[in-house]
């Protein structure tokens, strides 16, 4: 056990944690300015950690209020540690106010907590202890702040242009014990004209969260066959008549896109309906594209060692004023390009157009590199294991940094809560990461 009392350090310090949770820093498109680049909640989010560092007495660099940093030490290398402030929009469904920052005896709750403004505050704490410590440091650490990560990262792409790449990159941004890579990233755009039952239609909040609630309004008010359908099937579904024709409701789970098996996607289950009942058959051609979560209705069914399985998400779809449009999202491993994929996706569906918007290939890192070392060595001596490495499906600024790992917050016993109700972070496990970002730097600047 540590002499050190990181739990009463980290609750010595955890009111500034609740007050950034407390900032709903969701992108805004209609309120970017040159001054606010992603909208003014994130800016406020980005102020605040900016703030935060300069009251404790460090020297914040603002990069054009898309990021900002804070070091400590001198060297020829740089050890970048990369974090954001920014958080996906919030649903129905949660217990608590997402933007709350309530904290009782086991949690910190609200969206940010885990994703991540929580492990971005770990970082400034471990960051702060080593430099009251009064070691000597041979390198410089690097604390960089973003608020553009969940939508473009446009915030770290500016950085990177106005400073020499770092020796070396961690973001705390996904799981322990340290994703060694990640897969690729892409994202589909569909549209169609529409021209059938119905009305209007509005399922999903962001493409790469897979969305718990689907509606949609159609020329009908056949609301038993639907009701029974829904039962039938075991679709968590409503239905009433309104004015404007039937309107139907369906429930699913959210879960962060890359995981899309661990969560229930109500679009299909929208879609299926929309086929069956109404013979709706562009909604069939869907449903059977996207029902699989990695992709056999579409031969995108991809498994490739060491990164696996693709998976695919049908995120956003929309229909209005006689235009349908959709957003699709995908992780896919080493060995299969985007070329690839968006062309057996288009022979699938036909009758849509299928556009590729975004493509971050596959990372893969070596993880005998004495940094990823450094990290990994902090985690298994504060666990007393004997950890590897692990794959992520998830997107983080290891996609812009390149020489970059994904080190925590998650543990493996833990759920991981990204973009989903209900987030939260459990308070142990804040302590333990603190023990672990503290111990791996320290290991670092021992290289």
């Amino acid at each position: 056990m540590s002499e050190f009392d990181y739990r009463s350090y980290f609750l010595n310090n955890v009111e500034g944690l609740r007050k950034l949770i407390q900032i709903p820093s969701v992108f805004d498109a209609s309120a970017v300015t040159a001054e606010l680049p992603f909208g003014e909640k994130p800016h406020e989010a980005l102020m605040f950690m900016k703030k935060v560092l300069e009251e404790d007495g460090f020297k914040v660099v603002n990069y054009d209020e898309q990021a900002i940093s804070a070091s400590i030490g001198k060297g020829k290398e740089r050890i970048d540690i990369a974090s954001h402030v920014d958080v996906v929009d919030v649903a129905d469904g949660w217990d608590k106010d997402p933007f709350s920052g309530d904290i009782d005896d086991e949690f910190i709750y609200g969206r940010g907590s885990q994703d991540m403004k929580g492990p971005g505050w770990l970082i400034y704490l471990a960051v702060k202890l080593i430099r009251d410590s009064g070691i000597k440091l041979n390198k410089e650490i690097r604390m960089v702040y973003g608020c553009d990560e969940e939508v473009m990262m446009n915030d770290m792409k500016h950085y990177l242009s106005l400073v020499e790449a770092p020796s070396f990159t961690f973001t705390p941004d996904g799981s322990f014990p340290l994703a060694i890579g990640e897969k690729g990233a892409l994202t589909w755009t569909l549209k169609q004209k529409y021209e059938g039952i119905v009305r209007n239609m509005k399922c999903g909040y962001q493409y790469n969260v897979v969305p718990d609630v689907a509606e949609c309004t159609v020329k009908a008010d056949n609301i038993n066959d639907v009701l029974l359908y829904c039962l039938d099937n075991h679709i968590n579904g409503e239905a009433e008549i309104t004015e404007e024709g039937l309107k139907i409701l369906i429930h699913g789970k959210a879960v962060h896109a890359s995981t899309p098996e661990l969560g229930h996607n109500a679009i299909n289950d929208l879609l299926k309906l929309l086929n069956d009942v109404y013979g709706e058959k562009q909604f069939g051609e869907l449903y059977e594209a996207f029902k699989d979560y990695h992709g056999k209705g579409s031969e995108l069914d991809y498994d490739i060692e060491p990164m696996g399985k693709l998976t695919v998400s049908l995120g956003i779809l929309n229909i209005e004023n006689g235009e349908l449009f959709g957003m699709v999202d995908s992780r896919y491993p080493y060995g299969v390009t985007s070329k690839t994929l968006t062309e057996n996706l288009q022979k699938h569906l036909p009758s849509y157009e299928v556009e590729l918007i975004y493509d971050d290939p596959p990372t893969l890192q070596d993880e005998n590199n004495p940094y990823v070392l450094a990290l990994l060595n902090a985690y298994n001596e504060v666990n007393e294991s004997n950890e590897k490495p692990i794959i992520s499906g998830g997107i983080s600024y290891s996609k812009v940094f390149g020489h970059c790992v994904c080190f925590g917050p998650v543990f493996p016993y833990e759920e991981k809560r990204f973009h989903k109700v209900n987030e939260k972070i459990s308070i142990d496990s804040c302590v333990k990461a603190l023990e672990i970002y503290h111990k791996a730097i320290l290991n670092i600047l021992n290289i």
